[in-house]
């Protein structure tokens, strides 16, 4: 792959620890000569201090787990989760976003509708994340739904179920039509 990229002399890489590891911290390779540009020309909210020893034990903890002999029936668990989850919102004709890695959209579009049907779901006992303007397009907000290896299957078909509900009080897009609007 070197060969095919060249060199790396001229590579800025930028990376966050907060989806691959679920925790805070980022941060930035790059060549010397770009690191002392970035120290001079940066603002000082580009520094930060040190990860902090939580958030530090919390990666050690995933590296752990990734050289595990465990992880492969821990992937798999969290695999049948997540097309648990995937497929169950899918029958219900909503508009599943995502679905390759742990954290899904559900499609609501109005700003005010997205927090409104987070609060319905906080409220079945649900907690999801609203994402509204400006994290996503205008108008296209949607329900952030993060699944994990040790969800139950019952607690996935709970919220499939508390997803069925949201469709009696809220007008959700239909998957159909939502990739029908795509195409056209």
């Amino acid at each position: 792959m070197l060969d095919a990229l060249g060199s790396y002399d001229n590579a800025l890489v930028i990376g966050s620890l907060s989806k691959g590891f679920s925790c805070f911290g980022g941060f930035i390779g790059c060549p010397r000569e770009f690191k002392q540009l970035l120290k001079i020309r940066s603002s000082t909210f580009i520094f930060g201090g040190p990860v902090p020893p939580p958030y530090l034990d919390a990666i050690c903890t995933v590296c752990d787990i990734l050289t595990s002999r465990e992880y492969d029936e821990i992937h798999g668990r969290l695999t049948r989760n997540l097309n648990r989850l995937t497929d169950g919102a899918a029958n219900l004709g909503l508009v599943v976003l995502g679905g390759l890695t742990p954290i899904i959209s559900i499609m609501v579009g109005d700003e005010e509708a997205t927090l409104r049907a987070g609060h319905f779901l906080f409220e079945e006992g649900y907690y999801v994340q609203s994402v509204t303007f400006p994290a996503v397009p205008y108008h296209a907000g949607v329900l952030r739904i993060q699944v994990n290896a040790n969800h139950l299957p019952e607690q996935i078909d709970g919220l499939i179920d508390a997803l069925n509900r949201l469709k009696l009080h809220f007008e959700l897009p239909e998957a159909n039509k939502f990739e029908m609007k795509l195409a056209g």
